[in-house]
Formats: C-alpha cells, structure tokens, sequence
C-alpha cells in the first residue's frame, strides 16, 4: 500500500473513531465536543485534497462520465424521496413522523455528498477550461 493510501485508510478510521465518540460519550457540548469537531473538521478538508489530486490525473471524459452518473444518482434519490419526506405520517399502516424525520436526514446527508462531489468535479472542469483559455 502507498503510503497515501496509508493515510487514507488512517484518516478514515480516525473519523470512525470520532463519528463514534460524538455519538456515545461525547454527545453534548463540551471541550472535548469541540476538540473532536475540530479534528474532524481537519480531517475532512485534508481527505478532501486527496480527492481533489486525484481528480488532476483523470480525462476530460472520466470526470464527465462520472459528473453524468452523480447527477442521475441525484435526480433519482431526490425523486424517490421526495414524496415520502414532504408527505404526512403516522397511522396504523405507516411510518411514525419520526420515520419521515429520519428519511429526511438520511436523504439530506446523501444528498449533501452528491452535491459535494459534483461541485468538486464541476470544479476541476472549470480549472481546466480556464487553463486551455489562457494556455
């Protein structure tokens, strides 16, 4: 294994770790609340300078392929959540309210990463359309 790689594989255990002391032990506001939010705030925008140097040895064409495939992915979740979060819960034969809150969340954190990877790739396009019209 590289050792980005390495790193990586650390990174992403570290964020295990924290995601897991955030939720038990360490739930409500203290110092060392913050010190873990700030770690993994660290960490996140550090895994997210390898994403984007991987993106720069990548074509054209992979970046929009896969720009392609996160849209569709984006489109299809949002239409497939969509009617169930916005509509009324509860009753015999469905969900608590507290099932539609939790869709809801987990629809917004899956959406919330689609749309920070595209951003990312859009990004990377943009850079490399300004750089061909100035090169």
């Amino acid at each position: 294994m590289s050792s980005d790689e390495d790193r990586l594989l650390e990174m992403s255990r570290r964020l295990a770790e924290i995601d897991a002391a955030l939720d038990g032990d360490y739930r409500e506001p203290s110092s060392e609340h913050l010190a873990l939010l700030e770690e993994r705030d660290a960490l996140r925008a550090e895994a997210a300078r390898y994403r984007v140097d991987r993106d720069a040895s990548r074509s054209d064409e992979q970046l929009r392929a896969e720009l392609r495939e996160l849209r569709k992915a984006r489109k299809g979740l949002v239409g497939s959540r969509t009617g169930y979060v916005t509509s009324m819960g509860g009753g015999n034969a469905s969900p608590s309210p507290g099932a539609w809150v939790t869709l809801a969340a987990q629809s917004r954190k899956e959406l919330g990463r689609l749309d920070g990877r595209i951003g990312e790739i859009e990004s990377e396009l943009d850079r490399r359309e300004r750089a061909d019209q100035r090169g």
